[in-house]
């Protein structure tokens, strides 16, 4: 492999592991089998302060944990009624939890990749059914033998990008036993980039696959060998709440069987594992909605399928060549309606083309995508109007897979709470490490639709050491600023925090944690994870404190406030502190981050205004970021309020030239919006180079200022308009200023050239 594409992998490896805590970037084996004690290896970084495991599901017991030359070797124990599929787990360290990673739980037998497989000679002999563990590196072709009887099932497929661990791109292969291809899978729409073969044996002897990464750049790999078919699809993609429901199997290979799910009681696209033993999971949406299936009368408008309901649920299949299914609804209120087509998200291959006609056949809306390849119309409704959806594929492809469901209903209301990354592409600033006896500040999105009023926000199963606080913030901000507390002497842990919203258009809104799990070339996003808690941990005590000096001072609009941050060391903690400040406004400037080098323990934090802040009291919070043994910890200080207030005055200045070498006065029309205490100081700054202008005191206000400037010999020529006054006053014995720019023009003339 060139040495470019040795570079992208490991760039790819890296992108969602710079933690400066624990970090995880290696595990093997990637999973283990249901009711069985199991050994994991995990490489990373500060894994010597690994203590615990915070697990996402149910059914792995931590047993214990060991470090051996700087690799963690874990102990876990795996239920028997552990979940199949993927378990996100976050290594709790002393400074706080790592980044995620998954363990992939299988109901077969676990075996491990042998030695130099690179041949069909020195392939390895495997049992049917099992789970194979393996790492590719380069160009390696890993090559497995077993025996079929002719007739049997042979689902093979593998787990690779699912792990989330590097970009393996894998391809399956099957040869007979002349060594001759017979089968051959690189993506599938119902595990993505991951392969799956659905085969039946045509003879009763041996069988080779090969495994390998398409891009040769290796990575961790589970190959799972089932004597079953795993099903891809169901028909219909949903249903209601509470019910089992008979459903369509759809397999890879064309054949279909009759099954009954039970999904999960919870609305939304839930994972429903066909059979006990399948290894991977079907999407089956879960509504409030009521199922309605085409009736394939025929594809123009007039042969719509009638729903005498709402809301509806419509479901189908684009199994014909030009299919197009039509439905009517009638309308029973006027409003603004929402339209989702699910597809793609159901792992459908439909590109779907989705119609809104009115009961004359007059197209209303036409949508393709909406973000994602599942359109989506939002249109308002007419009272016992008839309305007409039409759907098809984009391609006019058509599939005995090509199943849709689409949801139709008004418009409800949302909200949502969520954490962006304070790093790109990584999981920093997603979760909550706390320190005892400290606070910490977390910035949470809000995403509001048709919720409008007023939001409560409640966080619960928090330890009785944590409380919490949301802070005030401006009314239509969808930034909500929330600051934890936790009482000193708390041990060090990890568990999970909910949050509920609600407000007078909605009784529940919940937290939405979203993370990107896997990058890919062109930095694209190939995996995330998606769950609806936010991970918390108390960590062990942090070297230093965090102090914030008392300061009254009002912060004008186009004025400075400044701050004075102190810190307060333990006995031999000597190490460099980064100070950040925390708000929700808007218009604000300020430096990014100033340091606190080891030989201080104070620093000036000034912020400034501008005419887009928002007026009031609001509360502004410091954080303060030290490393100490290996360990980072970052604080939050108590949250201070500051006023912002109208700034005093507004400037006007029109056009004046200043020739190189030559003095002249200028003035400033000026507008007083509040008077302060006199003398004011006024400082004429933003002058081109060479060209200086007096201070003037001000003891009494006219209409105009008066500033005189002059130009050296080398004063820069042209037009300048960076110019503004810096003014300096008191008033209610607070020392204020403000910076205003003077809207004005200085025109340094090019000299004329001598003759």
């Amino acid at each position: 492999m060139t040495s470019w594409l040795k570079f992208l992998f490991l760039l790819l490896s890296f992108q969602i592991n710079s933690f400066a805590l624990v970090e995880v970037s290696k595990l093997f084996p990637a999973g283990a089998q249901k009711g069985t004690d199991a050994h994991f290896l995990l490489e990373g970084k500060n894994l010597a302060h690994a203590k615990d495991i915070l697990f996402y599901k149910t059914g792995i017991h931590f047993e214990k944990m060991e470090l051996e030359k700087n690799k963690l070797k874990l102990h876990l124990k795996i239920s028997k009624k552990a979940s199949t599929g993927l378990h996100p787990f976050r290594i709790l360290g002393e400074d706080g939890l790592s980044n995620m990673r998954y363990i992939h739980i299988a109901p077969f037998p676990e075996h491990k990749k042998a030695s130099n497989i690179f041949s069909f000679d020195k392939a390895q002999e495997v049992s049917i059914p099992c789970t194979v563990n393996g790492q590719l590196n380069g160009r390696q072709i890993d090559h497995y033998r077993f025996e079929l009887k002719k007739g049997q099932s042979l689902n093979a497929s593998l787990t690779c990008m699912d792990l989330a661990l590097t970009f393996t791109d894998c391809q399956i292969k099957i040869f007979d036993k002349d060594k001759k291809q017979i089968a051959y899978n690189d993506d599938c729409l119902l595990l993505k980039q991951d392969p799956m073969i659905s085969f039946t044996a045509p003879y009763t002897g041996v069988y080779y696959v090969q495994v390998h990464d398409f891009r040769f750049g290796g990575g961790n790999y589970r190959l799972h060998l089932s004597p079953k078919f795993n099903g891809v699809q169901v028909f219909p993609a949903g249903g209601p709440l509470n019910q089992k429901q008979k459903v369509l199997c759809l397999y890879q290979n064309g054949t279909s069987a009759q099954k009954e799910i039970d999904p999960q009681n919870q609305t939304g696209i839930n994972s429903v594992y066909i059979d006990k033993d399948s290894i991977h999971h079907i999407s089956f949406h879960v509504s409030k909605h009521k199922n309605f299936f085409d009736q394939e009368k025929g594809y123009e408008r007039d042969k719509a399928t009638s729903c005498d309901a709402f809301p509806l649920a419509l479901n189908g299949r684009l199994d014909q060549k030009q299919d197009v299914d039509w439905f009517s609804f009638k309308a029973p209120k006027d409003g603004q309606i929402e339209i989702q087509v699910l597809a793609r998200q159901l792992r459908s291959p439909i590109d779907a083309l989705l119609e809104f006609y009115s009961s004359q056949g007059k197209l209303i809306k036409k949508q393709d995508d909406s973000g994602s390849l599942d359109p989506k119309i939002i249109t308002k409704v007419k009272k016992d109007e008839t309305y007409f959806i039409k759907i098809r594929d984009f391609n006019k492809n058509f599939s005995p897979l090509a199943v849709y469901r689409i949801l139709v209903d008004y418009q409800e209301a949302q909200l949502k709470l969520s954490l962006s990354p304070s790093q790109q592409r990584t999981h920093q600033g997603q979760l909550l490490n706390i320190s005892p006896n400290n606070n910490q500040l977390l910035i949470f999105d809000l995403n509001r639709e048709n919720a409008d009023s007023a939001i409560s926000y409640q966080f619960s199963n928090l330890p009785s050491a944590l409380t919490y606080k949301v802070l005030s913030h401006p009314e239509k901000s969808t930034k909500i600023p929330v600051l934890y507390s936790l009482k000193k002497d708390s041990p060090l842990q990890a568990q999970h925090i909910s949050a509920q919203l609600s407000n007078k258009e909605l009784s529940k809104g919940e937290y939405k944690e979203s993370l990107i799990m896997l990058m890919g070339p062109n930095n694209k996003e190939y995996r995330h994870y998606s769950g609806n808690t936010l991970a918390y941990a108390s960590t062990v005590p942090s070297p230093f404190s965090l102090e914030v000096l008392p300061n009254t001072s009002p912060m004008p609009r186009f004025g400075t406030h400044t701050s004075k941050i102190r810190i307060h060391r333990q006995e031999g903690f000597k190490g460099e502190i980064t100070i950040k400040a925390k708000s929700v406004l808007a218009g604000l400037s300020m430096r990014d981050q100033i340091k606190i080098p080891a030989d201080k323990n104070e620093v000036d934090y000034s912020i400034q205004a501008s005419s887009s802040t928002p007026l009031g009291n609001w509360p502004f919070v410091f954080n303060a970021t030290g490393y100490d043994k290996g360990k980072v910890f970052t604080l939050s200080s108590d949250a201070q309020e500051r006023k912002v207030v109208e700034h005093y005055f507004d400037l006007k200045m029109l056009q004046y030239s200043l020739h190189r070498g030559k003095e002249r006065e200028i003035t400033i029309d000026i507008n007083v919006h509040k008077t302060p205490d006199f003398p004011i100081k006024a400082s004429l700054k933003g002058l081109p180079n060479g060209v200086t202008a007096e201070d003037i005191v001000i003891n009494k206000i006219d209409e105009k200022l008066s500033f005189k400037i002059s130009a050296n010999e080398n004063a820069s020529y042209g037009y300048h308009r960076n110019s503004y006054v810096y003014f300096e006053f008191t008033h209610e014995g607070h020392k204020l200023n403000q910076s205003l720019r003077t809207n004005g023009t200085i025109y340094v003339p090019k000299p004329k050239k001598k003759k």
